[in-house]
């Protein structure tokens, strides 16, 4: 199961007390995106992911969102992550 969250202190709680689902998240500032990664690290979490990046520049031209099965910050990332 994917979930769709944005912000990485949400990510990051519900990572670790939801360890089955995935969870992505997104931070325009630097600092906090870099502090974000570290508490990621500090908890061994495999099922958190983040990007550094403001929501509102996003290329949404690469969502589908006729696919209910992947949200749209999975969809988002991963574009971004695949030079989209």
């Amino acid at each position: 199961m994917l979930n769709d969250t944005i912000n990485p202190s949400l990510c990051i709680t519900a990572g670790f007390f939801h360890p089955e689902t995935t969870f992505y998240g997104i931070e325009q500032r630097e600092e906090l995106h870099t502090f974000a990664e570290i508490a990621k690290a500090e908890i061994n979490s495999l099922n958190v992911y983040f990007m550094h990046g403001n929501l509102t520049e996003l290329d949404f031209s690469g969502f589908d969102p006729t696919d209910s099965q992947v949200p749209p910050a999975y969809q988002l990332i991963n574009n971004s992550h695949n030079g989209h």
